[in-house]
């Protein structure tokens, strides 16, 4: 599969190619991107799915995601291919949706530019002017292309603010919320089931991670959370707070439609229009509450009370 995405890629290069030049933006129209940004497990896969059910907005799709050399060309094709963008499934797991068309973090779209592994933090200077130029010439065809506002989910660009706010100092960034002794309950959980075990690392690494990859693991998901929410509110101090939305999971779960409504005043103050499209139940499961031991969950709320804490 992997060879065959590589060889569809390189034949649809000249295509890619043309793209680039086509389909001028509507000097009328104002189109930003808009990033996700949050923990692990913070609620970020339900916010992106229901935005993308209840706003007639573009975003990487399970689809698109295998035309991460040629992104432009993979979106044309599937506004031909799916002619009728349909209603929204609500199930994903670890982050991953089902359907062509559900939404999709587009990994190898971003590592083309920025770093894997562990070591994932990006600060400003740490890539070329001419990366954050490819950056942004990119985003802007596919916002050209679908005409219409662009909303990214890859949590990973919580560790990219910085170089992201360079190539876009007009973006749009929610940042997901949510009871921290949860989050890292449920990622803890990840661990056990993706791995079996819960003292192997997963998700979303910290500027921080050297300093607490060895600590207990009950410790070190809660710091994983804790830093990278430092890092976020770090990396997005120095801008404008009208660009930046605090969303509690909590409020999405009990109050979804009040919730984008929240939303679309948030971004049409930017003069950014938000078309509505499907309606959303009317609330969301939370997921709340100790799911592991009493003796681990009591250590979580231990850890978490010592970074001063819920974030957020």
């Amino acid at each position: 599969m992997g060879f065959f995405r590589e060889m569809l890629q390189t034949g649809l290069i000249p295509l890619e190619k043309i793209s680039e030049h086509l389909y001028p933006i509507d000097i009328k129209e104002k189109y930003f991107p808009i990033f996700i940004l949050g923990a692990p497990r913070s609620g970020s896969t339900l916010l992106i799915q229901a935005m993308t059910h209840y706003f007639d907005i573009a975003y990487m799709t399970n689809f698109t995601r295998n035309f991460f050399k040629v992104p432009l060309t993979g979106l044309w094709l599937q506004q031909h291919l799916f002619l009728k963008k349909p209603s929204m499934t609500f199930n994903s797991e670890y982050g991953k949706t089902n359907r062509l068309l559900g939404p999709n973090e587009a990994a190898d779209f971003w590592y083309q530019w920025f770093p894997s592994g562990k070591d994932v933090y990006v600060g400003e200077g740490d890539i070329s002017e001419e990366t954050i130029y490819d950056i942004r010439q990119k985003i802007m065809g596919l916002l050209r292309i679908s005409k219409k506002p662009f909303i990214f989910k890859n949590l990973y660009n919580s560790m990219r603010i910085l170089p992201i706010r360079k190539a876009f100092p007009e973006s749009l960034f929610i940042v997901c919320y949510r009871n921290t002794v949860d989050i890292a309950q449920s990622i803890l959980q990840c661990r056990e089931k993706i791995f079996g075990s819960k003292s192997l690392w997963w998700s979303v690494p910290p500027r921080e991670y050297d300093k607490i990859k060895n600590k207990p693991p009950l410790q070190q998901v809660v710091e994983q959370v804790y830093y990278i929410y430092k890092q976020i509110e770090k990396d997005l101090s120095g801008g404008d707070a009208e660009y930046v939305f605090n969303l509690d999971y909590s409020d999405l779960c009990n109050k979804p439609t009040q919730t984008m409504k929240d939303i679309k005043h948030w971004v049409e103050k930017q003069n950014i229009r938000l078309e509505e499209q499907f309606d959303l139940p009317n609330t969301f499961q939370i997921v709340s509450g100790r799911k592991i031991s009493e003796d681990d969950y009591k250590k979580l709320e231990h850890y978490t009370e010592s970074l001063a804490g819920k974030i957020g």
